[in-house]
């Protein structure tokens, strides 16, 4: 009995100092603001994604945001300009603002050769003052037909000529020829372009938005963020980035 009373007397004192402390956090509202490491200005319009919550906000004119989380997450902070971090969430909320700092980012841009057709503009241009040279090639023409007919007012027995055949052989071959060269210069264009758009939507590009580091998971996420190529050629950097962090997005809630 006395073993009894002293297990309750345990239970109770452990029962009132829980209580004392507290109700556990579980989550709570953080609180932060984004400068830039070198200058201390504010840096706007940043994206703060939570991973692990599927949540994402963006910084105000003054650098400040703030964001729900939960013990053990980490804010995923990116902007264009500055190099992408991961921040741990602290177990218990501040009063205080927590400051951030991004450091900005120095890219050496490697050197890209872009020739022939540089926008459709020149392609056309380039395409009509083609010099069509003389390669020899023989047009194997069909023989004119050869008719003999009485011709109302003429003489009977008058020879007429019919020039059609051949003159619808020499265009067939001519038009023949000039597509097969639409068609290359077509496909140049076309290899100019994809190669534009490596340039400007890769892994890297990727990897520096979403922080992802995983190669699975980042190959998984390029299979998933499929951006049009007419998108991609015209869009700019900062498009890119918001496209990205969309799709990442959805990659993250359909986990």
């Amino acid at each position: 009995m006395p073993k009894f009373l002293i297990f309750i007397t345990a239970l109770l004192l452990s029962g009132f100092t829980a209580l004392a402390q507290g109700p556990i956090q579980k989550g709570y509202i953080f609180k932060g603001q984004l400068v830039d490491a070198d200058s201390g200005t504010a840096v706007t319009y940043a994206h703060i994604a939570n991973p692990y919550k599927g949540t994402l906000t963006v910084s105000q004119a003054s650098g400040a945001f703030t964001m729900p989380v939960e013990a053990g997450d980490t804010l995923l902070i990116s902007n264009i300009g500055y190099v992408t971090r991961k921040i741990a969430v602290p177990a218990k909320p501040s009063e205080e603002v927590v400051t951030i700092k991004l450091q900005p980012k120095t890219e050496q841009l490697e050197e890209v050769v872009i020739t022939n057709f540089p926008s459709e503009a020149r392609f056309k241009e380039q395409l009509l003052g083609l010099k069509l040279p003389d390669e020899g090639v023989a047009l194997d023409l069909p023989v004119p037909d050869v008719a003999k007919r009485t011709v109302e007012g003429e003489p009977e027995g008058v020879t007429v000529f019919s020039h059609t055949g051949a003159i619808t052989g020499f265009a067939n071959k001519f038009n023949n020829k000039e597509r097969g060269r639409q068609f290359k210069a077509k496909m140049a264009v076309e290899d100019q372009n994809k190669a534009f758009i490596a340039t400007k939507f890769n892994k890297e590009v990727v990897q520096d938005i979403t922080g992802l580091e995983d190669d699975e998971k980042l190959n998984e996420f390029m299979k998933f963020c499929v951006l049009p190529d007419d998108f991609l050629v015209k869009a700019s950097t900062y498009e890119i980035h918001e496209a990205v962090l969309g799709c990442f997005k959805d990659f993250i809630a359909s986990k």
